[in-house]
């Protein structure tokens, strides 16, 4: 049987953030393959969603639904032109925001693996 890579689609913050981590701390949970993808899509989109809010916070009036537009038509660079017009240092605020996020669902899944042992 061929194990399955699962990969984040590609969106405006993707060269800053990896799964990685969270991929690594689930391997050792003795899940199946179908499980892990499934709580690497969850992950996926609970980045995404942490990402358009701190965004979002930093764009003012109409630019806000011109990002939305350009995350919505996958126009990456134009999203992130737009935030860095509204914020000069953008990539900074997205990494914590994702740092923080990160190390909350390894929290997690370390403790899981606490309590199963």
């Amino acid at each position: 049987m061929t194990k399955k890579i699962y990969f984040m689609k590609k969106q405006f913050y993707s060269h800053l953030i990896t799964l990685e981590v969270i991929r690594v701390e689930m391997n050792e949970l003795h899940l199946s393959e179908k499980e892990k993808e499934e709580l690497l899509k969850l992950a996926e989109s609970h980045v995404h969603h942490v990402m358009l809010d701190e965004a979002l916070s930093r764009i003012k009036g109409d630019d806000k639904k011109i990002f939305l537009q350009h995350v919505h038509l996958a126009e990456h660079d134009k999203a992130l032109a737009l935030l860095r017009k509204h914020s000069q240092n953008i990539e900074m605020h997205l990494l914590h925001a994702a740092h923080v996020l990160l190390e909350e669902l390894r929290d997690d899944i370390r403790e899981l693996k606490k309590n199963k042992e």
